[in-house]
């Protein structure tokens, strides 16, 4: 186990694997570092619906932590249970981990908002097991039953892109994405809603909005008003609340169960725990408001707890948190995609260009040279007549008013 004078991370999602590079790069072997994780490997959050689909392959998205986490710092192959904040110890499964100072970013769960029959019957799409568990149930669905439907809950970005990539691969099964909201993605812009729902229905996906989910069995789903959809498939992409252990650790936490945090990222209750990524609750200074839990926003998070926790170490002054949202984006298969950029809004090939390159800089980052190389041979298809096939599918269909089918809207 490591020294009491370690700097501890839980967890190696985009959050915990940047704030244990930030300070691996600060601390060189000065000094030791831990990082705790359940399994032995990072992957690429954005890009599970990419494997889930059949599109990639797992080496594609995944990065062994023991090539990351090298002597003099230690990786530690566990499941964390909970914090001891008073004894400065967080308690594993298998035994016990002290630290000096803790960066918290142990990710997040399904949220199943108490429907029935939710948890038991819908297959979630939150990490590499579930994405397995998917990946198989679609490739047996397919192959048993290639009319079969598949019903996916939850009109978000997990939601969009996972039916927009199954469409693809498996263009004969009868894909429905069913939202409580009044349309999907969000947080989009409505010209990109609308450019992406284009692009779904084009691909035979069914959209309904404003159709909340009140109760799920396991042949169909039940909407508000009483209205039934079956199903052969239940995809459960409604959301996602921040892992237990922080609210069971006695941390203060707020709606979902994310912790509360100041505006350095410090845990309100006790200066040398910090939180980032999912189960953080940051507040935007700017507005006044939650920051979301967006992989671009833990990866911020993530860095900026790194550097406090390394300055509060020196005694040095901290940094406040200030969110810089640089674009968003959604992939609807391997060619098509919108978002946005600054002031521009992208559609088609531009937004996938873009989303691909900050992909790849993420996979530069944690796996170096090797697994930049690795991402673009996945993106690009090489050695996969499957995937090079993918790159020739239909772009996206022109709006009407006559836009050009891929290209920048000026804002």
């Amino acid at each position: 186990m490591p020294d009491d004078d370690a700097i501890v991370i839980l967890g190696a999602g985009y959050a915990g694997l940047t704030a244990y590079l930030e300070l691996r790069r600060a601390l060189g072997r000065s000094a030791p570092l831990c990082l705790v994780n359940r399994g032995r490997t990072h992957y690429f959050t954005t890009e599970l619906h990419e494997f889930a689909a059949g599109e990639e392959e797992e080496a594609d998205i995944t990065v062994p932590l023991e090539r990351v986490v090298q002597p003099p710092h230690r990786l530690v192959v566990d499941r964390v249970l909970r914090i001891d904040a008073a004894a400065r110890r967080v308690v594993c499964e298998r035994g016990e981990v002290p630290y000096a100072r803790l960066i918290v970013a142990l990710g997040s769960i399904p949220e199943y908002y108490g429907v029935p029959g939710a948890k038991e019957h819908g297959v979630p799409l939150t990490d590499l097991r579930s994405a397995r568990r998917l990946r198989a149930r679609l490739e047996e669905l397919a192959e048993r039953r290639p009319d079969a439907r598949v019903v996916v809950a939850g009109g978000g970005l997990t939601g969009v892109q996972l039916a927009a990539e199954v469409a693809d691969s498996y263009p004969d099964l009868r894909v429905t994405v069913i939202d409580a909201g009044p349309h999907i993605m969000p947080g989009f812009e409505p010209e990109l809603v609308e450019a992406a729902v284009r692009v779904l229905e084009g691909k035979g996906v069914q959209i309904l909005t404003g159709r909340a989910i009140t109760e799920v069995d396991a042949h169909e789903v039940t909407l508000e008003g009483g209205a039934a959809r079956a199903y052969d498939l239940l995809v459960w992409a409604g959301g996602v609340r921040a892992n237990p252990v922080v609210r069971e650790s006695g941390l203060p936490v707020t709606r979902g169960d994310r912790g509360l945090v100041d505006a350095y990222l410090r845990c309100p209750d006790d200066e040398r725990i910090f939180l980032a990524g999912d189960c953080a609750a940051p507040t935007d200074p700017a507005s006044g408001r939650v920051v979301p839990p967006t992989a671009q926003m833990a990866v911020q998070e993530g860095r900026l707890a790194a550097r406090n926790a390394w300055r509060a170490e020196r005694g040095q002054e901290l940094e406040a948190f200030v969110p810089r949202q640089r674009g968003v984006f959604a992939s609807l298969g391997r060619r098509e995609g919108v978002g946005r950029w600054g002031r521009e809004s992208l559609y088609g090939m531009p937004a996938m260009v873009v989303k691909r390159l900050v992909e790849a800089h993420h996979a530069y980052d944690v796996g170096g040279l090797a697994y930049l190389l690795r991402r673009l041979a996945a993106i690009a298809g090489w050695g996969n007549p499957a995937r090079r096939r993918a790159w020739r599918r239909r772009v996206l269909p022109a709006p009407e008013g006559g836009r050009p089918a891929g290209g920048l809207l000026r804002s």
